[in-house]
């Protein structure tokens, strides 16, 4: 017995280091959102607008259910009225322009976009920056921003500030949302609804992500420790005849 006891838990100790074994975590990727000013939408050519580091390529559309004209716009870092560069995720601003736009009555200029990734990815975080007109006077402004992909959904709220100079054409505010593991898979688009409070746009600046690489299944190592533990049972079955 206690040679059969021996020989069983050896072989699925070696199973076992081999099951357990798996690569070592992939780098996380930082994709900068922001770059040659450029105005897309449904109604204007381009459509889309892309961005990539790493490989991993970060593509934004717009759903049809925003206003047909609506558009959104992706800007350099360093410009005047958005230091951080970016793109426009939603914004609505009863005048001027917003994202792009020109001015809708009644907004919401643009309360919904999409990102879809090349790659199976986790969304990290997000750097987010929200803008004012420094002259707005409206005494709420923020924007509700919810993720939504498959049955993942992720919400946040980002507030523009309330006081500023008028030396400033805009007021800003910067924030840094984490997304607690959010699984993307590749070519699935994240949907990004925005609700807005107010005279408000919110931009993304970057986004960091993870590449979802699956460790190895273990088939080679699995098979060998099988194939140990029932040359060992019939090692054991022969002894004890």
């Amino acid at each position: 017995m206690g040679l059969r006891i021996l020989a069983t838990t050896a072989a699925f100790a070696g199973l076992s280091a081999v099951t357990l074994a798996a690569n070592p975590a992939e780098a996380a990727t930082l994709i900068f959102t922001g770059g040659t000013p450029t105005t897309f939408g449904l109604g204007t050519t381009p459509q889309t607008n892309s961005f990539t580091a790493d490989g991993i390529t970060a593509t934004f559309s717009l759903p049809a259910n925003n206003a047909g004209n609506a558009v959104s716009k992706s800007e350099n870092v360093n410009a005047t009225t958005l230091p951080t560069g970016g793109t426009c995720l939603g914004g609505q601003r009863p005048t001027g322009i917003v994202c792009g736009n020109t001015a809708i009555a009644n907004g919401p200029e643009l309360n919904a976009i999409q990102i879809t990734f090349n790659k199976d990815v986790i969304l990290n975080s997000a750097n987010i920056t929200a803008r004012t007109n420094v002259n707005d006077t409206t005494p709420i402004r923020a924007a509700i921003s919810t993720w939504i992909n498959g049955a993942t959904t992720r919400q946040f709220e980002y507030e523009a500030p309330t006081t500023g100079t008028a030396a400033q054409a805009f007021r800003l505010t910067d924030y840094t949302s984490q997304f607690d593991s959010f699984v993307v898979a590749a070519n699935s688009p994240i949907t990004v609804t925005s609700g807005m409070f107010g005279s408000i746009d919110y931009w993304l600046s970057s986004i960091t992500v993870t590449e979802n690489v699956p460790a190895p299944l273990p088939v080679v190592g699995g098979i060998a420790a099988l194939g140990f533990a029932r040359r060992l049972r019939s090692k054991v079955k022969l002894a004890t005849k």
